[in-house]
């Protein structure tokens, strides 16, 4: 099946229809509240194959979102702290296993400085 779909467009009339909003995760992360659009490119490929990092995601952002009154800012910004994690993780591991362990090592020892320098946001 060769269907294209537009998911910023779909992402964004999704989050206008029931006034919220909205994240897609995959290559590129798309956060919008339907006025603004964000677009996250941090994160690793080994992500995609590892159960349970999309919750771990979700919680991330909903810690965020407990004291950031913007919704859209509060879903980039956990999203950027959790792919930079990752991203370090990445860089220290030979596998699933150990980037497992890496990435919780990765997000306790994570700091403004880090998460500034290697941001990939687009609005």
């Amino acid at each position: 099946c060769d269907i294209k779909v537009d998911i910023k467009k779909l992402a964004n009339e999704l989050a206008l229809a029931n006034t919220c909003v909205v994240v897609v995760t995959g290559q590129e992360d798309t956060v919008t509240d339907g006025k603004k659009l964000y677009i996250v490119s941090n994160g690793d490929k080994i992500m995609s194959g590892l159960v349970g990092l999309g919750c771990m995601a979700a919680s991330v952002i909903g810690t965020f979102a407990a004291v950031e009154k913007d919704l859209a800012k509060a879903s980039v910004s956990g999203l950027v702290c959790f792919e930079v994690a990752a991203e370090i993780a990445a860089e220290r591991s030979k596998g699933p296993g150990s980037f497992k362990v890496n990435f919780f090592d990765s997000l306790y020892n994570l700091n403004p400085a880090i998460v500034s320098d290697r941001q990939k946001i687009r609005c």
